[in-house]
C-alpha cells in the first residue's frame, strides 16, 4: 500500500513537474482554444489581457489570458477583419454581412453600422476618436462615436485594405481601382497616386519622416512623399497580395510577395512613425499607439498646503509594451518643481503618480507646460503638455499668490478663535473659489447652525451655500438658500449689504438657464442698489452686457461693458469687460457681412469657468451641427444642429452634458461641421 502511494507521488510529481516545465519553456503550448470554424482573423489585445479573435463561424470571441471563453458575439457573416480596441475598451469589428459592429467590453452591441458590402478591413481610430474604415462598396467611411457617419470617400473599386492616420490627420487607403489616396481629415481629397495595380489586402505604413510605403499587385512595393510624389518603388519576382510592409527601428522596410519570398529593403525612413495609428497594429495591444507615454494632467486639484507650497498630482501611463525610465520633468513657471526624484520607471500597461509643487510666491498666472523626458527602447524622447492648478475664480482670473495669504491669513485667525463665524464663512467662501466645493459646503453647512444659535451673519452665510449649490449644478436648491438668505433681510432690504449680492448671485443663475428676462430684473436691482460696491457694480455691468448681448442688443452691451471698465480699469472685471466690447465690436462691424469661407473662431475665455462663447461664419446658407467631444473622441453635447443662413453666429457653451450635467475640468474639442467640411478647436474647462 505504502509502495503504491510512494509511485503514485513520485507519479504526480512528475507530471506536475513536467507541467510546469512546458508551461515555462519557449516554444511549447500554453493553452488551445477551439472555435467552430477557422480563425480568420488576427488577434488583439485589451489592456486587461483579454484577446480578441474574428472566425469564419461568424463569431467574434474575446478569450481571457488563460485560455477561458470570456464571451462571443455573433455577427451576420465571417468575421475576417481583424478587431480594433478604442481607448474607452470598446471593441470594433467588420463582418461580410456588411456591417460594423462597436461592442462593448462585457460583449453587449453599442452600435452597428451598414455598408453597401462585406467589411474587410480593420478600423482605424483617429486622435480625435473618429473611426475610418473601408468597404467593398468602393468607400471609405468615417463615423462618430455614437456610430453615425461623418462622412464617405468613394474610390472606383473596393476596399479591403486598413486605412492608416499621418501625423497632421491625413488619412491614407488603397484600393483595388488601382489607386492610392491620401484625404484630409473633413474627407475631402488631398491627392493620389497611380500603381500598376490592385491595393487589395497590403496596408500601408508611415515612416517617421513622413514616407508612405504601399504594396501593389504590380510586383511593386511604393515608397510615396507626403505630398504624393513617388520617392522610390521596390520590384519583387511576383504580386504583394496580402502582405503588409512592417518597418524597423533601423528604418528597413519588410514586405512578402506572392513569389515566396520576405525581402528586407533600406530606407532613409528613420523608423515607424510615432502618431495615433502609423500603421495597421501599431503595437501588440493593437490599438494603434505605437509607443511612449500618455498623462493625464486634469486630475483633481487638491487644495493642501504641503510647508508653503501647493500641490497639484498628475499621472503619467507607460501606453507601450516595454517598460519606460521617466529622466528628466521641467517647467517653464519658476513657481512650479517636481515633487519626486528621478529616475522613475513606469512598469509596461501601468501609472506613476507625480506631483508638482506649487509656490506661491509671484501673483503670476498658475499655469506652466511641463516637459518630461524619458527613455523607450534604449531611445530618449520628451513630451509636453500643459497643467494648472486649477486656482479660478469668478471672473476668471488666477492668482496664486492671493490665494495663499488668504489661506493663511483665515488659517491664523482660527488658531486664535476656532469658533469664529466669520473667519469660517470666508474660509468657505476661498474653498469654493478654489473648486473644492464639498469642503466649502461642510464649511457652511456646520457654520449655518451655529450661525442661527448666536443670530450672527445667517443671511451671509445661507447665500454662499446657495453659491456652493449653484456650482453643483443644484439649481433647485441654491434657489431656495438665496431666498431663505433674502427672507432673512427682507426687513432691512433697502440698506443691507448684502441685498445687492444676493440679487446678483440670482440674476447669474437665472442667466446660466437662460432665463434672461428674470436675470435682467434681478441684476438691475443689484445695479441701482445703494450699498452696491464699485467691484459688485463692474461684475453687474459685466453680466447685464452679457445679456444684452444675447438678446442681440449689442449697442446696450457695449455701453454696459464701457462703464464696467471705468469702475474697474486695471482689474480683472475690466479687462474682462474689454475683452468683451473687442468681441462684440468684431460681431458689430461684421453683421452685415457675408465671410468669404466658412471660419471657425477661437472660443473666449479660454481656458473658462463655467461658460464660453463659440463663434463662426458661414460663407453661404448650410447644414450646420456644432458638437461638443471629450479627450477620448465621445459627444458630449450636440449645441445645435440644423439649417442656418450665411453669416456670423454666436453660441455659449456652460459646460454641460446634453443631459445638463457639468463636466469635469478637461481639455475639450469644438467640431463645427457643415455638409462639406467641418472644423475642430481645443477647450480648456477648469472649474
Amino acid at each position: 500500500m505504502r509502495k503504491t502511494f510512494l509511485l503514485f507521488f513520485v507519479s504526480a510529481f512528475i507530471f506536475l513537474t513536467e507541467q510546469k516545465l512546458s508551461a515555462q519553456t519557449p516554444g511549447t503550448k500554453k493553452w488551445t482554444f477551439s472555435t467552430n470554424g477557422w480563425v480568420s482573423s488576427s488577434p488583439a489585445i485589451g489592456s486587461d489581457g483579454t484577446i480578441y479573435v474574428g472566425c469564419e463561424d461568424h463569431n467574434l470571441y474575446a478569450i481571457n489570458p488563460n485560455g477561458k471563453q470570456k464571451w462571443a458575439f455573433t455577427t451576420g457573416g465571417v468575421v475576417n477583419a481583424s478587431p480594433t480596441i478604442g481607448s474607452d475598451g470598446t471593441i470594433y469589428i467588420g463582418s461580410q454581412d456588411n456591417k460594423l459592429y462597436a461592442i462593448n467590453p462585457d460583449g453587449k452591441q453599442m452600435w452597428v453600422f451598414t455598408t453597401g458590402s462585406w467589411v474587410r478591413s480593420s478600423p482605424a481610430i483617429g486622435p480625435n476618436g473618429t473611426i475610418y474604415v473601408g468597404s467593398y462598396d468602393n468607400k471609405l467611411y468615417a463615423l462618430n462615436l455614437n456610430g453615425t457617419q461623418k462622412w464617405a470617400f468613394t474610390t472606383g473599386d473596393g476596399i479591403a485594405t486598413s486605412p492608416v492616420i499621418g501625423s497632421d490627420g491625413t488619412i491614407y487607403i488603397g484600393s483595388a481601382d488601382h489607386k492610392f489616396y491620401a484625404l484630409n481629415p473633413d474627407g475631402t481629397q488631398k491627392w493620389s497616386i497611380s500603381t500598376g495595380g490592385q491595393i487589395f489586402e497590403s496596408t500601408p505604413a508611415i515612416g517617421s519622416d513622413g514616407t508612405i510605403f504601399i504594396g501593389s499587385n504590380d510586383n511593386k512595393l511604393y515608397a510615396i512623399n507626403p505630398d504624393g510624389t513617388q520617392k522610390w518603388s521596390f520590384s519583387t519576382g511576383t504580386s504583394i497580395y496580402a502582405s503588409s510592409p512592417a518597418i524597423g527601428t533601423d528604418g528597413t522596410i519588410y514586405i512578402g510577395s506572392t513569389d515566396s519570398k520576405l525581402y528586407a529593403i533600406y530606407s532613409d525612413c528613420g523608423g515607424l512613425a510615432n502618431t495615433a495609428w502609423p500603421k495597421y497594429r501599431g503595437n501588440f495591444k493593437n490599438t494603434g499607439l505605437y509607443e511612449g507615454l500618455s498623462i493625464n494632467s486634469q486630475s483633481e486639484f487638491s487644495f493642501i498646503m504641503s510647508g508653503q507650497y501647493f500641490s497639484k498630482a498628475f499621472s503619467i501611463t507607460s501606453s507601450d509594451n516595454s517598460s519606460t525610465i521617466i529622466t528628466g520633468c521641467t517647467f517653464d513657471n519658476p513657481e512650479f518643481s517636481l515633487g519626486a526624484s528621478l529616475p522613475i520607471t513606469v512598469i509596461a500597461g501601468s501609472s506613476a503618480q507625480l506631483t508638482a509643487k506649487i509656490q506661491p510666491s509671484s501673483s503670476k498666472l498658475c499655469m506652466s507646460k511641463c516637459t518630461v523626458t524619458y527613455t523607450l527602447n534604449s531611445q530618449t524622447k520628451t513630451i509636453s503638455f500643459d497643467i494648472s492648478a486649477g486656482l479660478f475664480i469668478e471672473d476668471n482670473s488666477e492668482r496664486t499668490q492671493t490665494a495663499h495669504q488668504a489661506y493663511t491669513a483665515y488659517a491664523a485667525c482660527i488658531a486664535i478663535d476656532p469658533s469664529s463665524i466669520a473667519t469660517r464663512n470666508n474660509l468657505g467662501v476661498l474653498y469654493r473659489l478654489l473648486g473644492e466645493t464639498q469642503t466649502a459646503e461642510g464649511i457652511f453647512m456646520g457654520t449655518l447652525s451655529d450661525a442661527i444659535n448666536q443670530k450672527y451673519g445667517y443671511a451671509g452665510i445661507a447665500m454662499n451655500y446657495g453659491v456652493t449649490k449653484s456650482d453643483e449644478d443644484t439649481i433647485v436648491k441654491a434657489a431656495a438658500f438665496y431666498t431663505t438668505a433674502w427672507n432673512f433681510i427682507s426687513s432691512t432690504e433697502s440698506t443691507s449689504t448684502l441685498s445687492p449680492q444676493i440679487s446678483y448671485d440670482r440674476a447669474w443663475e437665472s442667466y446660466t438657464q437662460d432665463s434672461l428676462s428674470v436675470a435682467l430684473i434681478n441684476i438691475n436691482k443689484t445695479l441701482v442698489h445703494s450699498k452696491t460696491n464699485d467691484f459688485l457694480k463692474a461684475k453687474g455691468y459685466v453680466l447685464r452686457g452679457a445679456i444684452y448681448s444675447n438678446q442681440g442688443n449689442m449697442t446696450a452691451a457695449q455701453a454696459d461693458f464701457a462703464q464696467a471698465i471705468v469702475l474697474d480699469p486695471n482689474g480683472p472685471i475690466g479687462l474682462l469687460a474689454q475683452q468683451d466690447i473687442t468681441i462684440i465690436t468684431g460681431v458689430a462691424e461684421k453683421q452685415a457681412e457675408i465671410p468669404s469661407e466658412f471660419t471657425l473662431k477661437a472660443n473666449y475665455p479660454n481656458p473658462f469657468n463655467p461658460e464660453t462663447r463659440i463663434g463662426y461664419g458661414l460663407e453661404k446658407n448650410r447644414d450646420v451641427a456644432v458638437v461638443i467631444y471629450n479627450v477620448v473622441g465621445q459627444q458630449v453635447r450636440v449645441l445645435t444642429a440644423g439649417h442656418q443662413s450665411a453669416g456670423w453666429h454666436t453660441l455659449n457653451w456652460n459646460g454641460c452634458d446634453d443631459n445638463g450635467k457639468p463636466l469635469s475640468s478637461g481639455v475639450y474639442f469644438l467640431q463645427v461641421r457643415t455638409e462639406i467640411i467641418s472644423k475642430v478647436s481645443k477647450m480648456l474647462l477648469l472649474r
